[in-house]
């Protein structure tokens, strides 16, 4: 809907996306049917291959159809009942129950937008709400943002800004399930809806049967039953904005502000049912037995919870004068002062396990419960102090102070030079002084020579030569620790260790560096050549430059098929400093600067980065169809990757964490077609294809170590997604399973 003219302008939109629920037969997923699983089990069963000892049956985690083996093979049943039962389960086909774990896809999407302006005020409003149903049976998530932009221009444009607030709410829900890897012969449930129980994670079902009659709840799980009881709920609020407001004092002196404050809520539960099997499960571990054979149960049998929540907050303040004189046709001089303060603060509250609690988090209490230990009815050994683990409460702050200063001047339009300066400072703990600081000073020079010497001609169209020379240091800084605590409640009190001590590379830099910059165009502006090389008495030389040409236009090609055409090619070549140092040039306060936070903590350098970068654009017949290409290789370097090696036998922690590179590499080819171009109506078709890699460079080689981490971690010349597995031995003379080591 459009107003009229000089009244507000609403606009609606809408998306609503639906689909069915996915095929999961068993040919879609390349799957065994019934009778060849229970083909597969026999076979087994006679050439004796089994994954256990048959005449020594594991207690738990045997699949029924295992246990109709073992029962035929010790004689529990006759020779007919186990044909009897085994030609009943091969005609048993779950898939179409297991659609019952299932529901189609939904998305809706409403977003309402109405904008318009009144003398000094530009507004707009928006309302955008989402909501989606993903294909997991119960899953569920809302979205609602309510937002305002608002421009406005006062007392003759002296003053002039920008007001933006934001108001979100968020609710997702998911339910918990098990891994959908049931049998095909497995049901949900049976012709009166009654939910059969599956005990091929659990106890045998003989066992279970003896359980009950102990007092027990059953053991037997069911994929449907837990999905409809049990759940992940998550909640989100959050409350931002943000203020840029200039005042023009002079007609050469600006006065910058900008403000931000954000407010985050967020609230998880995750919800255990009683009649779940997950909740059955845990009421029976906690039952202990007696020495006069009777049962106590440590739990209440009630749902329970895990409750959580959370708060981030965010302030961000800064102020700065712009001042620019234009003395005469000659000189001109300008100056800048920032100064930029910034706070975030994250509390993460103790989470809580209740007790009693309904589907919505409400009511319940925790447990408090004397110290004991005793054997339960499975003979584990169990201990209160599962019971009463105490979550411990997280809060973290950064606070960072930041200046900016810079001084410049310029002659004609051709020589310009400027200095800039930019410091952060954060607190230092345990450090003298108390506030930790980065430098960053530099002079930069620019001569525009071809404007010098007045050159005109069609070769030579720029001539550009930057200079860029200038040191950055830092304090000392304390080393990150990692450490963990514990309660031992046996004990009454808490166990802490060390778990990390890691030395950051930001501690007392001592860099001084200069950058000498080329800038051409070549061909009347159709090349444009930038070359740089990067000095430092850190690091070798770095060059880095662009090559833009523009094909189309050089060899003037008439034709109206060929509307553009363009290759261009860049190499990036920054070291780590080097990109610090443009994280600190975002000090520099401009009437235009973005509205953000932006905190530096006491960690590792940014990583290094060299790119190779090669594009092409082609446009035909007037731009109706056209297609960008790019081909990139880079490389990165200083990068902290998480390690897994064995512990320093010196102090018992862990070198989890190392340095990599990693390069990526591949193409991104994107086509454009304008099928139809009308005054109200357009259609257009966009093709995209991309293929890149990820392959670790340089790692240090992991040690051997008897755990999964061995199997997943990152090794040089190999994607960082890569997975291992041992080489694959056969079965020995016992027939159980061996690997080929380094022996053979």
């Amino acid at each position: 809907m459009t107003g009229k003219s000089g009244k507000p302008e609403i606009n609606y939109s809408t998306n609503i996306y639906l689909s069915g629920r996915p095929d999961n037969s068993l040919k879609a997923l390349d799957l065994a049917n019934t009778s060849d699983l229970l083909d597969f089990y026999q076979e087994q069963y006679q050439k004796n291959i089994l994954p256990f000892v048959f005449y020594n049956i594991p207690d738990t985690r045997v699949p029924y159809a295992y246990n109709l083996l073992y029962d035929k093979l010790v004689k529990n049943i006759s020779e007919d009942t186990f044909n009897s039962r085994w030609d009943s389960l091969r005609s048993i086909d779950n898939r179409s129950q297991l659609r019952e774990l299932q529901q189609g896809r939904f998305m809706q999407q409403h977003n309402l937008a109405v904008s318009g302006a009144i003398p000094a005020l530009k507004y707009n409003i928006n309302a955008l709400y989402t909501g989606q149903r993903q294909e997991t049976r119960g899953s569920k998530n809302t979205n609602l943002d309510l937002n305002t932009n608002n421009q406005f221009r006062l007392f003759d444009n002296k003053v002039e800004g920008q007001v933006f607030f934001r108001f979100k709410t968020g609710a997702f829900k998911t339910p918990k399930s098990g891994a959908n890897n049931l049998p095909p012969y497995q049901l949900l449930f049976d012709q009166n809806g009654d939910y059969i129980y599956d005990y091929s994670d659990t106890y045998r079902t003989a066992l279970n049967t003896q359980y009950l009659a102990s007092g027990l709840q059953d053991h037997g799980r069911n994929l449907l039953e837990d999905q409809l009881l049990n759940f992940n709920e998550s909640k989100r609020k959050e409350i931002s904005g943000f203020a840029n407001l200039n005042y023009r004092i002079t007609d050469n002196l600006t006065w910058i502000n900008s403000f931000l404050y954000q407010n985050t809520h967020n609230e998880s539960l995750d919800f255990t049912d009683i009649n779940s099997s997950d909740g059955r499960r845990n009421y029976n571990k906690y039952s202990i037995l007696n020495r006069d054979k009777t049962i106590t149960y440590w739990l209440p049998f009630a749902n329970y919870g895990l409750i959580g929540r959370s708060k981030n907050e965010t302030l961000d303040a800064r102020t700065g004068l712009a001042f620019e004189k234009k003395i005469n046709d000659d000189h001109s001089i300008e100056a800048g002062a920032s100064i930029w303060t910034s706070s975030e603060r994250y509390d993460q509250d103790p989470s809580r396990r209740l007790y009693g609690i309904d589907s919505k988090g409400n009511g319940g209490d925790t447990l408090t419960l004397a110290n004991a230990t005793g054997n339960n009815l499975y003979q584990e050994y169990m201990s209160t102090s599962s019971l009463n683990m105490i979550f411990q409460p997280m809060n973290q702050q950064n606070r960072t102070l930041k200046i900016g200063g810079n001084l410049g001047y310029l002659y004609k339009d051709f020589l310009s030079t400027k200095f800039n300066y930019n410091g952060a400072f954060m607190p230092n703990y345990g450090r003298d002084p108390n506030y930790a600081g980065f430098h960053d000073a530099f002079i930069e020079t620019d001569w525009d020579s071809h404007k010098h010497f007045n050159l005109s001609n069609r070769i030579l169209s720029q001539l550009v030569i930057r200079n860029k020379t200038g040191l950055l240091r830092s304090s000392e800084l304390p080393a990150q620790q990692s450490t963990n605590r514990e309660l031992l409640s046996d004990w009454e009190l808490y166990n802490i260790q060390l778990i990390n001590y890691l030395r950051t590379n930001m501690s007392d830099i001592n860099l001084n560096y200069t950058k000498n910059t080329l800038y051409l165009g070549l061909l009347d502006g159709d090349l444009i050549v930038a070359a740089g090389a990067y000095v430092s008495n850190e690091n070798k030389v770095r060059w880095s430059g662009d090559v833009s040409f523009d094909v189309k236009r050089h060899f003037f090609f008439t034709s109206n098929f060929f509307s553009s055409f363009k290759l261009n090619y860049s190499l990036q070549n920054f070291d780590s400093y080097q990109n610090l140092m443009m994280q600190l040039s975002l000090n520099q306060l401009l009437p235009n600067s973005p509205v953000q936070p932006n905190f530096l903590t006491f960690d590792q350098l940014p990583p290094a980065i060299t790119n190779h970068d090669i594009s092409m654009h082609l446009g035909l017949l007037k731009e109706r169809l056209h297609f960008d290409l790019r081909y990139y290789d880079r490389n990165t370097s200083g990068l902290v990757i998480d390690a897994f090696n064995r512990p320093d036998p010196a102090t018992g922690m862990n070198n989890r964490y190392v340095m990599n590179t990693m390069k990526s590499k591949g193409f991104e080819l994107m086509g454009t077609m304008k099928l139809i171009r009308k005054k109200n109506f357009a259609w257009e078709m966009n093709v995209i294809a991309a293929h890149n890699t990820l392959t670790n460079v340089e790692v240090p080689e992991l040690g051997y170590l008897p755990d999964m981490t061995y199997l997943t971690a990152q090794r040089n010349g190999y994607s960082t997604n890569a997975l291992w597995s041992y080489n694959w031995g056969g079965l020995d003379e016992k027939g159980d399973p061996t690997i080929i080591n380094g022996n053979g």
